[in-house]
């Protein structure tokens, strides 16, 4: 009657969860024990589902878009091997073209020089002769009575000198007159009297050509220095020698064969 007692007063105290538990632990009796099954795997929910399947389709393209990007950069690396090839032809080329053209060049400077003395040994039978009074109106017979007299009055040359043609070279008052001599003696005596003509503001000259009038104009002040100096230098035709060295000019500027400048 005592137990019963108890029993009755703690289920009227509201303490009947913690006599199950009581109960529950001192018979060893599963709290929900249900049936007895093995473990299997937890099932995938369809957001975890979806997922894999994104991260499976984004891995597939990554590798699709790795081997295309593996395949562009072989392009571009063979394309790069192709445009160096190409480069060093180019640049074979150009130093195959760049030896042509000096080679050329040299040619071409040989040929100048060749066509500058053939026009030089045209002219080498003039003479030039500046300050005569007198103008292109003239005829050449009246040109060639002035010459000779000149000739024989003022450089004193008893000897006759043969004249084979004589004209103004232009119609300007005082124009310069073209003589030919073609006797080399004659033009000789005529140059080693010329110093007489000072006196009447008259000049004699070689006929030269244009390129070298241009290349005496860049040379005579050079001349006139060393002399001034007292080096010994002779200036002639497109040619300057001092003590022995010859100079010519050579794009402008005043060098020797070898390319040493003045």
């Amino acid at each position: 009657m005592e137990i019963r007692f108890c029993i009755e007063s703690l289920i009227s105290k509201s303490n009947s969860r913690i006599i199950i538990l009581a109960l529950l632990l001192i018979s060893g009796i599963e709290s929900n024990p249900g049936p007895k099954v093995t473990r299997q795997t937890t099932l995938e929910t369809p957001m975890e589902k979806d997922l894999k399947e994104l991260i499976a389709a984004l891995s597939s393209k990554m590798d699709d878009w790795g081997s295309k990007l593996e395949s562009r950069l072989s392009g571009i690396e063979l394309g790069m091997q192709k445009f160096d090839t190409r480069v060093q032809q180019l640049e074979s080329s150009l130093e195959l073209t760049a030896s042509a053209v000096e080679v050329n060049v040299k040619k071409i400077r040989e040929l100048e020089s060749r066509v500058s003395f053939m026009e030089m040994k045209n002219r080498e039978k003039n003479l030039i002769f500046y300050g005569m009074e007198g103008n292109g109106s003239e005829n050449p017979d009246e040109s060639r009575a002035k010459i000779k007299s000149l000739i024989k009055d003022k450089l004193q040359i008893s000897d006759e000198i043969v004249i084979s043609r004589c004209r103004r070279l232009s119609k300007k008052d005082k124009a310069p007159m073209l003589v030919e001599v073609p006797e080399y003696s004659e033009r000789i005596k005529i140059f080693k009297n010329s110093f007489k003509l000072r006196d009447l503001k008259i000049f004699v000259s070689k006929d030269y050509s244009p390129s070298t009038r241009e290349q005496r104009r860049l040379l005579i002040p050079k001349w006139k220095e060393f002399l001034n100096k007292g080096i010994t230098a002779k200036l002639r035709d497109y040619k300057l020698i001092v003590n022995g060295t010859v100079y010519r000019v050579l794009n402008g500027k005043i060098t020797t064969k070898e390319g040493a400048e003045l």
